[in-house]
């Protein structure tokens, strides 16, 4: 027993070596350690001009991985009035989200900008009779996608905002609501309605990059206007120092 224990000293010193030598080694060959730098995609709603539903709409904006047939980020929720305008005119700034967190695996991802639109009234849109003023119904509406690897390289040059129009697909049967992204995505035409116009959703992108309280230091008037810091699910592939996750 005291011999393996002797082995057992012997070749834990000679690896504590070897992982010596190794990092100074790349300290003499310049080749320090890099921590990858994070990304971070800043939606902004400008406005809403498919406005022929005449009701109040809540638009939910998150990011999609096609591969992995999931969603990787929380959902962001904008609420407007039947004009088109913020519901609430006080939160009027509140339109912009900031989807944090992103790696560089995350961007090479095939990912997706969805936005889903809901509409709070009518039980059907095209009912004309008038019910109860008080009973409203949160019903589909449509949908509106946008390829990150058709916008990657122009926002990444960029460093303002990039302005972008998002035509809004109506669902043919509720049923298939919950996968209307996909089959937008797949140009499975049957299941969906393409708007008679090419408006929709009209919304800016930057892409910003560094830990968040760079990014803060360098984007005062971005997180001024309150913007809503939307985080990716799960935990973020590098954890900065001096943060903490719960296990």
């Amino acid at each position: 027993m005291y011999f393996v224990f002797l082995q057992h000293l012997s070749s834990r010193h000679s690896l504590q070596q070897s992982t010596t030598q190794g990092e100074n080694s790349r300290q003499r060959h310049g080749e320090p350690c890099r921590v990858p730098v994070p990304h971070h995609l800043l939606v902004n709603l400008k406005s809403f001009t498919y406005n022929s539903i005449g009701e109040d709409t809540d638009i939910f904006f998150s990011l999609y991985d096609l591969r992995e047939g999931k969603t990787i980020s929380e959902k962001f929720m904008v609420r407007l009035n039947k004009s088109g305008g913020p519901k609430n005119p006080e939160k009027v700034d509140r339109l912009c989200a900031l989807f944090t967190d992103l790696s560089n695996k995350d961007m090479k991802r095939d990912l997706y900008i969805v936005s889903q639109v809901i509409r709070t009234g009518r039980m059907l849109l095209n009912d004309s009779k008038k019910g109860p003023a008080h009973v409203q119904y949160r019903r589909p509406y449509g949908c509106a996608v946008l390829a990150m690897s058709d916008v990657l390289q122009i926002i990444s040059e960029l460093k303002e905002e990039k302005d972008f129009v998002l035509k809004v697909y109506t669902c043919n049967n509720e049923n298939e609501w919950y996968q209307i992204h996909e089959n937008i995505i797949r140009k499975s035409s049957t299941k969906y309605t393409a708007p008679s116009t090419n408006y929709g959703l009209i919304i800016s992108l930057q892409l910003l990059r560094g830990d968040m309280d760079q990014v803060r230091r360098e984007n005062p008037l971005i997180f001024s206007r309150g913007v809503a810091i939307t985080r990716k699910l799960g935990f973020p592939d590098v954890i900065m120092p001096g943060e903490s996750h719960p296990t």
